[in-house]
């Protein structure tokens, strides 16, 4: 049981010190290419609208194929 909590706490840790990291690149580059934080925000926010609207048919598609096959289950019977 301790092995299996030490190893969830390395991989929240390797999670955590990634994401400092990610958030270091992201203001190193913001600082050298001169990017001002609504710039930033506004591709986040378009980034958000893409992926929002990716997910949205991806949920949409996996719906549509359960019920056609459930259709087609019933209509075996």
């Amino acid at each position: 049981m301790a092995a299996i909590a030490k190893r969830s706490l390395k991989r929240r840790s390797t999670w955590v010190l990634s994401m400092v990291a990610c958030g270091a690149f992201l203001i190193m580059a913001a600082q050298s290419y001169q990017l001002s934080s609504s710039e930033l925000l506004g591709q986040l926010a378009t980034l958000l609208v893409v992926m929002a609207a990716v997910l949205g048919g991806a949920a949409v598609s996996v719906t549509l194929l359960v019920l056609w096959r459930r259709w087609r289950q019933r209509t075996r019977r």
